[in-house]
């Protein structure tokens, strides 16, 4: 007889499964048991870590550790090679190509767009409006670009004082030097060239053997040829509209200005020819009055300049050629602009008030010749400053340097034997030297007794110089 299997028996009590018995005989009758007690807490896994060993460790949550041995392993054989791009390119057509390492081509189809549309043009028209024309044709109108004019912006500082040139030289040696308007000096080298070699002589020249003005017009006679040469009209407005000329009884011509120009004329050049005749003389008054004529140049054919010929005038400076040999009374009187004087020295006398009231003069060299200073000769000049008198002078006449209250004394050279009175009335002389005393009388206590009873003096202020030095 075979023995029976075991089985597993499961009994219930209730709705649950109570117990299991491993029944050999089969089912068997149980009876049911009572609940049991409650299990304890299960413990779990706080942390998990691979250590240095590459081993596996747990960490349980009641403290205890598990190390479940080695958990990485060896290194796996290398792979086949991988298949990368070798090639990326667009087609006419517009398609994506992409080519393989391993040769395989591969098509991604279009990728070119259609056209766009771009703008040809850009402007703002009169309204302010910025307006754009596309490569179709078409317009758009953007609106009002342009804005109302902004505010006044303030006025910006005034920028730093230029440097100039205040200076330009050559140094002997040829160097350029230029001196800057801030003191600073700047040298710009040689600039001297070395000097050329000697050049071949040239043709004999010709001169110029005779030169006069006919009718207004040069007439020039060379010295190789006695026809003369017209070089035509040489001073028109001088000679033909501002100067009238009166024939001499020697043949020459003396000079004066026309009425109707001495507010015209400013500088002038008398001319030493007119009409084929040497101008000799300066007309008695032949420029009185010209208020506006500031620079005259005599030609060295005058010898002789009358009374007031000058007087009144705009005159500053006056520089008489040495041909002159005579003037007449009052030729410079009153020129209040006058300042430098040099005389011809071929003169022998000053005539009366040769510069009486030149309130400007200051210079005025006597000529070495001069004999005799006539009556008021400086008469106001009160600018004038110093005089030297020439040892060839022997007569100094009335009044010669009243008022001249710059001046602060005076020698009389031993050549003058005859001074007239108040020759330095009014002046501010107070020191008179004579070279030589004999023969002059002393006045001086007869001049203090007068100005004692009159209170002011009628006689010379002349005193030795013994007595007032």
């Amino acid at each position: 007889m075979r023995k029976s299997a075991p089985e597993l028996l499961l009994v219930s009590c209730g709705s649950g499964i109570d117990h299991a018995l491993l029944s050999l005989d089969g089912l068997a009758q149980l009876p049911c048991a009572q609940d049991g007690q409650d299990g304890q807490n299960g413990v779990g896994i706080s942390r998990a870590e691979i250590n240095a060993e590459n081993e596996l460790v747990l960490t349980l949550s009641n403290g205890h550790s598990i190390n479940l041995g080695a958990v990485k392993g060896e290194k796996g054989d290398k792979g086949d090679a991988g298949v990368g791009i070798a090639n990326v390119s667009i087609t006419e057509a517009g398609n994506l190509k992409v080519t393989l390492t391993n040769n395989t081509s591969i098509d991604l189809g279009n990728i070119k767009g259609a056209d766009g549309i771009g703008i040809t043009k850009s402007e703002i028209n009169a309204q302010g409006h910025l307006v754009l024309t596309y490569s179709d044709g078409n317009t758009s109108d953007l609106g009002v670009v342009v804005g109302k004019d902004g505010a006044k912006g303030a006025d910006g500082k005034d920028g730093a004082d230029g440097v100039g040139i205040s200076d330009v030289a050559v140094s002997t040696d040829g160097v350029l030097v230029i001196t800057l308007s801030n003191g600073e000096v700047k040298t710009l080298g040689n600039i001297k060239g070395e000097k050329g070699e000697k050049g071949d002589k040239g043709d004999a020249g010709r001169g110029i053997a005779k030169t006069e003005i006919i009718n207004g017009e040069l007439w020039i006679t060379y010295t190789d040829s006695a026809t003369p040469v017209n070089l035509g009209k040489v001073s028109s407005d001088s000679i033909n509209e501002c100067l009238q000329f009166t024939r001499l009884d020697d043949g020459t011509l003396s000079v004066a200005i026309r009425d109707d120009c001495k507010d015209l004329v400013d500088d002038l050049s008398i001319p030493a020819y007119a009409y084929g005749k040497a101008v000799t003389q300066i007309a008695e008054q032949g420029f009185y009055r010209c208020k506006y004529l500031k620079n005259v140049t005599i030609p060295i054919t005058i010898t002789a300049i009358g009374h007031f010929a000058f007087a009144e005038t705009a005159l500053e400076n006056v520089d008489m050629p040495d041909s002159v040999t005579e003037i007449g009374a009052n030729v410079f009187s009153r020129c209040t602009s006058l300042t430098d004087v040099k005389l011809s020295a071929s003169l022998t006398r000053l005539g009366v008030g040769t510069f009486a009231l030149c309130t400007s003069l200051k210079n005025v060299q006597l000529p070495s010749g001069l004999i005799e200073i006539g009556g008021s000769a400086f008469g106001g000049c009160s600018a004038l400053t110093a005089v030297e008198i020439p040892n060839t002078m022997t007569t100094i006449e009335e009044r010669a340097f009243e008022g001249c209250t710059g001046l602060q004394e005076l020698t009389i050279p031993a050549s003058v034997t005859d001074i007239k009175r108040g020759v330095i009335r009014d002046s501010g002389i107070t020191k008179v030297y004579f070279e030589r005393t004999a023969g002059w009388e002393d006045k001086t206590q007869e001049i203090l007794a007068l100005q004692a009873k009159w209170k002011t003096i009628f006689v010379d202020k002349l005193y030795w110089r013994q007595q007032y030095i």
